[in-house]
């Protein structure tokens, strides 16, 4: 390979065999053609680049939905049929040096049929290694790859057949006539081509970002934050073949360079160099049980020893190597640990079910009734099998990393040790990566539990505590990819078929335990599951046990509860909320004891939390939870919906509503409030927001002006409003958002008495009382809904 200082220069156009001769030393004859043949070249340049900007702009107006499909396919193809001609003419790729040109082959790449993306990938073998060097086109490169794996996981959804040709290596693939290979030929190619310079490209800064997308791309993985494939393609013999050749480079390169005594000292030199590391670490995330991927990355680490440990002991405590310790933990497990963990779990679950509600009960479990935790204590067997590794530390490499975890954890926490940092980081992957619920459960009992205190005190293992409430609250939640683009969707629409347009739109709305998922939670728990982050199903009895641990120590240091302590108090500050937020999401029997914190506030604080981001996702997941919980009857029974737990909510926030509803994040509670309550707490509202909307109404008469339109937006937010446009502007650059204007504040309360249909109670009211008692009959459908699950 060149080395990178020759990339991006011009070759010299006279005969290698001619001596050079400068530019001043030739003739006045000789100059005037050199002028006049620049002056022609630098002309086709700026017409080739002016061609490219207007492909550009067409690609950039069919992208923002100014013409139809048929002309941005036309667009492209002539695009494509151009830039080959261009590439196939000049062997040095003299215009992918011009980053703009090359964000226009990417646009077009987002765009293009997968015989495109083949024929260029076919112009650009025997030059692989010199564009991924380069610091521009490195990444048309990596886009290029992106969009081959999308429409090789078009073509699984659409043709497997087609799919196979592809993935045949030597054959022609599904475009015999084109004189271009399969898929897999193309990448074959490519990946002896990167094996011959593996020792430069894991130290080259660009070309080991460029090697780390090649890794994902062939282990079935999105790259460049494209979206996870419905159907992901692996070609696990080819990313065998480049595996093996990263690690004799890195063995081999780091023994020379640093002269060392055996593998391991090298695999620790490796390590410390970032870019060698990102490039094992991402041979470990795609590698799994038996491929070779698996032998020569994921075995060698288990072998390995130095200094008379084994080399995963030092990865763990040294502050770089913990990355790839932690890349370690990510490994998918093998097929048969899941599905027993899955299976010991389903049927502790079926017994515990069982035990609670016998058909006739022995007399001594009326003496002895069981507690909450012992169906969850009972997954794990006798006090024996608890202390150890849930089917044994040879079982997968999250049991083999826990172990070792657990034997040196206190020495990691030390706080001389300069590593709680990244122990917090293991520990979290350790909790989002557990197999099963009897690992998750094996790492509370051994690992959390016994440390609640730190995680509590320590700031930077509170992120563990929040994992854990999380796996906890979101168990066997299955989300689908969300929707392809590209060749993908292209594909998808050419076949006639919906599935690919079915199965990443069918997760847009998501009920779990009887309420809807909001939308950032989705976001959230989407960008997980492309990250194979598996969310499987946890007992009630271990959700239950979870919380009343939490509340238990919140208990100790606030009078109040856990309410008090994580969102009043602010003691573990934003993550402290969010913690609070996630428990809320447990199941609705399971989270009980942190529902009943609530009831405990003072009134001031329970202000003061409504009118915060924070606190108001938190009190409209309170609300979602009680109309679950809460007994229901006929409609219109006032003495049932009188004893409430929202009844006593509305009662605590009546006299507030004339504020609450201007405010931006109360508002959304207050909404929240009139959808999930029941019939008796819904007219109670609406009564209440009445008289506030007759005096808005007033307000808005022909002749109020507009200063009284701006004075009913409350004295009570005045204070609100900056003294100073000094004070106004430090505000906004502190970070805090300012105050709504007094017109937001209106439209706020107007979309407030919208959602709670306060117009039409007052004029339709036998119409409003139709769709309130359907929107009690709903919430009673979902509460059914949680009670089977």
């Amino acid at each position: 390979m060149p080395p990178g200082a020759q990339w991006g220069k011009r070759p010299r156009s006279s005969d290698g065999d001619e001596p050079f001769v400068r530019f001043s030393e030739l003739s006045p004859a000789a100059k005037m053609e050199r002028r006049r043949e620049e002056r022609a070249e630098k002309k086709e340049r700026d017409r080739t680049l002016a061609y490219f900007k207007s492909v550009q702009r067409a690609l950039e107006e069919q992208r923002g939905g100014g013409g139809d499909a048929g002309a941005l396919a036309s667009v492209v193809d002539g695009f494509f049929s151009e830039l080959l001609k261009l590439l196939k003419a000049d062997s040095t790729f003299y215009i992918l040096r011009n980053g703009t040109a090359c964000r226009v082959v990417e646009l077009a790449l987002t765009n293009a049929l997968l015989l495109h993306v083949k024929s260029l990938l076919y112009v650009f073998l025997g030059h692989v290694c010199d564009l991924m060097i380069s610091p521009v086109a490195s990444f048309t490169l990596e886009t290029l790859l992106a969009s081959l794996s999308q429409g090789l996981s078009a073509l699984g959804e659409t043709s497997l057949d087609d799919l196979e040709a592809e993935l045949t290596e030597g054959g022609v693939g599904i475009h015999t006539g084109s004189g271009v290979p399969s898929s897999a030929t193309l990448l074959r190619s490519m990946t002896e081509e990167l094996c011959e310079h593996a020792e430069d490209l894991i130290i080259h800064d660009v070309g080991g970002r460029a090697l780390r997308s090649v890794v994902l791309m062939l282990g079935g993985r999105s790259i460049r934050q494209a979206p996870q494939p419905l159907h992901p393609v692996a070609l696990p013999q080819i990313l065998g073949t480049l595996a093996e050749a990263v690690v004799k480079a890195l063995e081999e390169g780091y023994g020379r360079e640093y002269n060392t005594a055996s593998p391991a000292e090298s695999w620790m030199a490796a390590v410390q160099t970032p870019v060698t590391s990102l490039v094992v670490q991402s041979l470990l995330r795609v590698s799994c049980e038996g491929g070779a991927v698996d032998k020569c990355v994921r075995q060698r680490i288990e072998n390995l020893s130095y200094k008379g440990r084994p080399l995963l002991h030092h990865l763990l405590n040294d502050p770089l190597g913990c990355h790839v310790f932690q890349s370690y933990v990510q490994v998918p497990p093998p097929a048969a640990v899941v599905e027993a963990g899955d299976t010991a779990v389903a049927r502790a679950t079926a017994a515990a079910a069982t035990a609670a509600s016998p058909p006739l009960p022995a007399p001594s479990a009326l003496k002895k009734p069981e507690r909450a935790g012992q169906s969850s204590e009972s997954l794990e067997g006798g006090e024996e099998d608890r202390l150890l590794v849930p089917g044994g530390a040879e079982s997968c490499c999250w049991s083999r990393a826990a172990e070792l975890v657990l034997v040196e954890l206190d020495n990691l926490l030390q706080p001389s040790s300069g590593l709680v940092a990244q122990a917090g980081y293991v520990l979290q992957d350790l909790v989002l990566y557990a197999p099963a619920t009897l690992h998750l459960q094996w790492l509370w009992r051994r690992l959390l539990s016994p440390r609640l205190l730190l995680l509590f005190d320590v700031p930077a293992l509170t992120a563990v505590l929040l994992q854990m409430v999380k796996r906890c609250a979101f168990e066997g939640v299955l989300l689908t990819p969300p929707t392809p683009t590209g060749i993908a969707a292209q594909l998808g629409d050419a076949s006639g078929s919906d599935a690919v347009h079915t199965a990443a739109t069918a997760g847009n709305e998501v009920i779990h335990h009887g309420t809807m998922l909001p939308a950032d939670v989705l976001t959230m728990l989407r960008k997980e599951a492309a990250q194979y982050i598996r969310y499987s199903p946890v007992p009630i009895a271990f959700q239950s046990a979870v919380c009343a641990r939490i509340c238990e120590l919140a208990k100790q240091r606030a009078t109040k509860g856990a309410v008090q302590y994580l969102l009043v108090d602010g003691a573990l500050s934003e993550k402290g909320c969010e913690v609070a937020r996630y428990l809320m999401h447990l199941h609705p029997s399971a989270s009980t004891l942190l529902q009943r914190t609530l009831d405990k506030l003072q009134r001031a604080d329970l202000m003061t939390m409504v009118s915060c981001q924070k606190g108001s996702q938190f009190m409209q997941q309170y609300i979602k939870v009680a109309a679950l919980a809460a007994p229901k009857s006929a409609a219109g029974d006032t003495d049932v919906d009188a004893k409430s737990p929202l009844m006593r909510l509305f009662r605590r926030l009546q006299s507030s509503l004339s504020t609450l509803i201007y405010d931006k994040y109360a508002a959304f509670m207050v909404e929240m409030l009139y959808e999930c309550a029941p019939l008796g707490v819904k007219e109670a509202l609406v009564k209440s927001l009445v008289p506030i909307y007759q005096d808005m109404r007033k307000l808005n008469l022909p002749g109020a002006g507009a200063a009284a339109a701006a004075n009913d937006s409350g004295a009570e937010h005045e204070q609100q409003e900056p003294s100073t446009v000094e004070e106004g502007e430090a505000t906004v650059g502190a970070g805090v958002a300012p105050p709504p204007s007094p017109q937001q504040q209106r439209f706020i309360a107007y979309k407030v008495m919208s959602k709670c249909c306060v117009e039409q109670y007052v004029h339709r009211k036998e119409d409003w009382t139709k769709l309130a008692m359907r929107q009690c009959h709903v919430q009673q459908l979902l509460r059914r809904m949680s009670l089977n699950d």
